[in-house]
């Protein structure tokens, strides 16, 4: 909390640096060989055009909402949890895909299976189609849980934080 300027911006460039290179990496890898979300010249439904759109806007909004709350709250935690969330997005997806693919045969019962028919009706496989889908929704996930706990962490007292081991620090106690 109370970070300075130049510590937010240096948090918010890194934050958005590592996040932009692993989502660039994931979408060239993963999603460029089956189809395009901006292709109305191609064969694909607009329900892949409309999907493209709105996934566009949602990141344009997800990446102003980081900014705004990272400056607004001037708190450099912020950029932690936005990258530790991506992370564990990423593990998550690449642990659980190959599970859902040969247990549950791709289908989980949970509305991500939506995904998984979309991109086999792109032409990829189902072990394909089961990590195209978890590399898309797992960090989405997991970055805002990870927000979830962050800021209930936050809102905690400083008299309950002080509980927990090493809590006189975090709340400025030490040597009191």
């Amino acid at each position: 909390p109370n970070s300075t300027g130049r510590e937010l911006t240096i948090a918010a460039v890194v934050a958005l640096v590592i996040v932009g290179v692993l989502a660039l990496y994931t979408v060239s890898r993963f999603y460029t060989g089956a189809f395009t979300f901006f292709n109305p010249e191609g064969d694909q439904s607009v329900l892949f055009q409309i999907l493209g759109w709105v996934i566009l806007v949602g990141i344009i909004a997800t990446i102003i909402g980081f900014l705004a709350l990272l400056f607004v709250r001037r708190d450099a935690g912020v950029a932690y949890v936005v990258v530790a969330g991506v992370v564990m997005g990423i593990i998550s997806a690449l642990i659980s895909a190959p599970i859902s693919a040969v247990v549950f045969g791709g289908v989980t019962g949970s509305g991500t299976d939506i995904l998984v028919a979309a991109f086999q009706q792109a032409g990829s496989d189902l072990q394909t189609a089961v990590l195209q889908q978890g590399l898309l929704s797992d960090p989405i996930d997991k970055v805002i849980t990870s927000f979830v706990v962050f800021l209930l962490l936050r809102s905690l007292s400083r008299r309950v934080i002080a509980r927990f081991p090493q809590g006189e620090q975090a709340v400025g106690l030490e040597g009191a």
